[in-house]
């Protein structure tokens, strides 16, 4: 099993701390586990401290007005999620549901405020992380608006692919990224399979051709 330091070392966020700041930060960690479905935290929480992901995946959901959860993000292994109530010390803005079986890294509140006390500079480097989720969200956002379902797919579908081109999401939370139904989200996905664009097996879409959906991507309603 790799190390977190070496699983980590790939997300640019942690990969811009000199070295002496992750060492701290994983000194300051521990792992935990959490079962596919289960809420490591719900919406209103009081912010307890800073995650990443190690194994599986994780999707920030906001619940309904009826109840379905409305997925906003999808995270993978490497990805850091938690900081935005950190750093205003709001409660949390969504749930976050473990998507497949997951192992995290958890840096407790206690612990960051003792790592921030060592060395202020990694306040600074906490609110460069939430810029980038901010930016991810402008981005979706800017897709919703401007691009056709087809093209929101392809976006999707490159963010979300693992290198061995795998997209491990249920099809309702797929969906839900791309902004339509379930209904509508099949068809779409036919005229990629028989585009030779992905291929759709249990449990995951599998990526075949990255260029053919990058030029996909770029394409305006």
């Amino acid at each position: 099993m790799k190390t977190p330091e070496t699983l980590l070392d790939g997300d640019p966020w942690f990969a811009a701390l000199n070295a002496v700041q992750r060492a701290a930060v994983l000194r300051e960690a521990t792992t935990m586990t959490a079962r596919s479905g289960r809420r490591i935290y719900r919406c209103g929480d009081a912010g307890n401290g800073l995650y990443a992901v190690l194994d599986g995946g994780v999707r920030l959901v906001a619940p309904s007005a009826d109840g379905r959860d409305v997925t906003n993000l999808v995270l993978g292994k490497g990805d850091w999620f938690g900081e935005l109530s950190l750093l205003d010390g709001q409660p949390r803005p969504h749930d976050a549901v473990a998507e497949g079986d997951c192992r995290l890294l958890f840096v407790s509140q206690r612990r960051w405020m003792r790592l921030t006390g060592e060395d202020g500079h990694l306040w600074p480097a906490l609110a460069r992380l939430t810029a980038r989720r901010h930016r991810q969200a402008l981005t979706h956002l800017g897709r919703l608006l401007a691009q056709s379902p087809f093209a929101r797919l392809a976006g999707v579908l490159l963010e979300l692919a693992a290198p061995d081109g795998a997209v491990r999401l249920s099809q309702d939370a797929l969906a839900t990224l791309v902004g339509v139904t379930r209904q509508t989200l099949n068809p779409l996905l036919r005229r990629m399979e028989e585009g030779r664009l992905i291929e759709r097996r249990y449990g995951c879409v599998s990526v075949r051709d990255r260029q053919g959906l990058m030029q996909l991507s770029r394409d305006r309603a």
